[in-house]
C-alpha cells in the first residue's frame, strides 16, 4: 500500500518552511541592528533621578504642629495694602504734574499725539484718542456662570 501525498499538502508544508526561514533571518537582522545601535550606550554610574530631588537631612520623626499667628498675617496684609495706596497716590500726583506740563507744552502745538490718563484700580478712568473719549466710571467684578 502506497501513501500518496497530494500537491496541496506539499505546497502548504513548503510555504510553512519558507515562512519559518524568512522569520528567522528577519529576527537575526533585527537583533544585529539593535546590538549595533546600543554599542556605545553604558549604564550610568549614579541614578540621575536622585539629582533632581534635594537631599534632606531631616529626621523621620514627625514635627509638632505650630499654628500660624493670625495677627502677624493681618498686620502684614494691612501694611502691604496701605503701601500700595501710598504708591498709587504718589503715582496719581506725578501723573497730574505730567499732565499739567503736557497741557502747557501742547497749547502752542497742535494735538497729534495720544493722551492717555489710565490709572489701574482707580476710577474713573478716562482715555482720549483722536478726539474720541472712553471713560469708565465704575467696575463690577461679577462672573457669569453658565452650565
Amino acid at each position: 500500500m502506497t501513501i500518496s501525498i497530494g500537491s496541496t499538502i506539499k505546497w502548504t508544508v513548503l510555504l510553512l518552511l519558507v515562512m519559518s526561514g524568512v522569520s528567522t533571518v528577519s529576527a537575526y537582522i533585527a537583533y544585529k541592528a539593535g546590538y549595533k545601535a546600543l554599542q556605545g550606550v553604558d549604564q550610568p554610574t549614579a541614578n540621575p533621578a536622585k539629582k533632581l530631588t534635594k537631599v534632606k537631612k531631616s529626621s523621620t520623626r514627625p514635627t509638632e504642629f505650630e499654628p500660624v499667628d493670625e495677627k502677624m498675617i493681618l498686620i502684614k496684609v494691612y501694611d502691604h495694602i496701605h503701601a500700595q495706596d501710598k504708591k498709587s497716590s504718589s503715582e496719581l500726583s506725578s501723573e497730574k504734574t505730567k499732565k499739567k506740563k503736557f497741557e502747557k507744552t501742547s497749547q502752542n502745538q497742535p494735538d497729534f499725539s495720544q493722551s492717555k490718563n489710565v490709572l489701574v484700580g482707580n476710577f474713573p478712568i478716562k482715555i482720549e484718542d483722536g478726539g474720541v473719549i472712553l471713560e469708565v466710571t465704575e467696575f463690577n467684578n461679577e462672573r457669569a456662570i453658565s452650565y
